[in-house]
């Protein structure tokens, strides 16, 4: 033993007590594209920005992206601001959005927010965490100790489960063969269902199909801001004038 330390005794040891350095989103984020963006390339995905990704297919845009949640949330659930769930959806481009027009990239293509798309999916968590109740939230600890072991879990689920329920929303045919049965289907069928319905039957070249629904979306009405009420009509209208040429053609 050194002079030093006879005079002074051994370091004393870190404290037990002592807290983990905390991580903060932007690791979440950075280990999310290292770990999901890989993958994404390799099925198609060109367009990134942040945590969200496009693929663009003929007719159709995939869109995938990660979600963390308000503060006041994270408390109520008992998870930390880290945390996130992973959900991907479609978007239509010939369905005119009912909403704020999406985002356009640098490259000219739309770049619509997961939120804003259809036949949506949010995976399950298959990993068991104690204090997370909630089913599709993975939580993430404040220092950062799993986060390995939930990316690892993430990427698997998002080849294995996410991307091919993607994969398998492409068909329009049946797409529209699945709306016509769930008019049939339902007592009610809302306006959006109508509208989705219409536009679908006129992208594929069913007029009177396409004239029929888009009228009854029309008769129903549109609810909220006026602007964005008359707007849609506006473009129901067109579409119904479209397809009442077809039909006279």
């Amino acid at each position: 033993m050194s002079l030093l330390a006879k005079l002074f005794g051994r370091p004393a040891p870190p404290s037990a007590t002592t807290p983990a350095p905390k991580i903060n989103r932007s690791a979440v984020i950075k280990a999310y594209q290292e770990h999901c963006f890989p993958v994404l390339q390799a099925h198609g995905f060109d367009a990134f920005e942040g945590t969200a990704a496009w693929r663009y297919r003929d007719k159709v845009i995939d869109a995938v992206d990660i979600t963390f949640f308000p503060s006041a949330k994270t408390r109520q659930w008992g998870i930390s601001q880290k945390s996130f769930s992973l959900s991907g959806g479609v978007f239509f481009p010939f369905v005119p959005h009912i909403g704020p027009a999406s985002p356009v990239g640098k490259d000219g293509r739309l770049r619509p927010p997961e939120i804003a798309c259809t036949d949506r999916k949010s995976p399950l968590r298959r990993m068991k965490q104690k204090n997370n109740q909630i089913p599709n939230i993975w939580h993430v600890a404040d220092d950062g100790a799993n986060l390995q072991a939930v990316m690892a879990e993430v990427r698997v689920v998002l080849e294995g489960e996410l991307i091919p329920h993607l994969n398998a929303q492409g068909d329009l045919r049946k797409k529209l063969a699945e709306l016509i049965q769930l008019r049939m289907t339902l007592k009610q069928f809302n306006p959006g269902g109508f509208y989705h319905l219409g536009f679908f039957a006129l992208e594929l070249g069913e007029w009177q199909l396409a004239k029929e629904n888009l009228q009854k979306a029309l008769a129903t009405g549109f609810y909220g801001d006026p602007e964005l009420a008359n707007r849609t009509e506006d473009q129901i209208r067109a579409a119904i004038h479209k397809a009442e040429d077809m039909l006279k053609a």
